[in-house]
């Protein structure tokens, strides 16, 4: 009898059983069956923001507000907008997955709206889609947020390492000259931010 188990980024739990540091769910597809019982098998599903939804039914996997079929254009055109996705910086972690896709050290939540308008994320998906509800006009709208693209160049701001196009890289702007902070290069929650700005690698603080 196959039995679902939404897991959780680094824990989850089988009939009592504790599978731990289950991070390397990440390398392997989308869901994975194994054999715990000869008489059981157990699926278990990726869910990569950790929100209990897992991945092949979350319609924003990164829970950044951008819906997937947005990050994940089918750019080679064969119809699976997961073969090939686009990975704008180049760090091994595809757009739809990546919290900060131009690597500039700004969330791709943020730079995907207007600082006038901004709307956090209110933390509640009341219809399990995977998508915040800040982000849907009705739960099961399926919205989700309309990436700004402020100097008009066809790259979303979220994508656009100079936003404005005043050759002065984003990442640079969004510092004081005080406490500026080059990337460091590393990644070590693999979340797509520079542990340079984040708190705490997995915090998602950027």
């Amino acid at each position: 009898m196959e039995q679902p188990l939404h897991r959780r980024p680094q824990r989850a739990v089988i009939r009592g059983f504790s599978l731990a540091a289950l991070a390397f769910m990440l390398l392997l597809a989308a869901s994975q069956t194994v054999q715990a019982h000869p008489a059981d098998t157990y699926t278990l599903f990726t869910d990569t923001d950790g929100d209990g939804v897992p991945d092949h039914v979350d319609i924003d996997d990164d829970n950044d507000g951008i819906i997937d079929v947005i990050e994940d254009l089918d750019a080679d055109g064969d119809g699976a907008p997961t073969t090939h996705p686009p990975d704008t910086d180049g760090d091994g972690i595809p757009d739809y997955l990546d919290i900060d896709s131009d690597n500039d050290g700004s969330l791709d939540n943020v730079e995907a709206q207007l600082t006038a308008t901004y709307i956090a994320p209110c933390g509640i998906d009341s219809d399990g889609n995977g998508l915040d509800d800040h982000y849907e006009e009705t739960p099961g709208s399926c919205g989700g947020l309309t990436p700004v693209d402020t100097d008009e160049d066809g790259i979303p701001d979220y994508r656009d390492i100079d936003s404005d196009n005043d050759g002065i890289l984003d990442n640079v702007e969004a510092q004081t000259t005080a406490d500026f902070q080059e990337p460091c290069g590393i990644d070590s929650d693999g979340n797509g931010l520079d542990d340079h700005y984040e708190e705490h690698p997995g915090s998602g603080d950027g």
